[in-house]
């Protein structure tokens, strides 16, 4: 919404769902985000799921939210955290590319920088 509007209102909602995100799901021992709350009941098994079917993981998405946030905010946190989440996710694309489509997108993102740069809050 932000890139649409240019309403910083939308950019500073992002931020705090960020923290947010970073405070409820993200994994500090091995990286990647949980599907659950850390806070929510306790289960068997806390899944962490990385393929990007018909609809992209959460994880990639995750990913792709933690560089975008980096570029329009110019805030080093978010490029550091958006690096630990593209290597988590590297791992599962590297076994299995065509499951990890949106996750492939984040990491091009990064990787070929200048094709993404942002402009006047506009990044392409």
């Amino acid at each position: 919404m932000y890139e649409a509007t240019l309403d910083a209102g939308y950019l500073e909602k992002a931020r705090k769902l960020g923290g947010l995100m970073k405070s409820c799901f993200w994994d500090e021992e091995e990286g990647g985000f949980y599907l659950t709350d850390k806070d929510a009941e306790t289960l068997i098994y806390r899944p962490k799921e990385t393929y990007d079917g018909a609809m992209p993981s959460g994880n990639s998405v995750a990913g792709y939210v933690l560089i975008k946030l980096s570029r329009l905010t110019g805030q080093e946190e978010y490029r550091q955290w958006g690096l630990k989440q593209l290597a988590f996710l590297s791992e599962s694309a590297a076994s299995y590319p065509a499951g990890h489509c949106f996750a492939l997108m984040a990491i091009m993102m990064e990787l070929y920088r200048e094709s993404f740069l942002c402009e006047n809050g506009v990044c392409s």
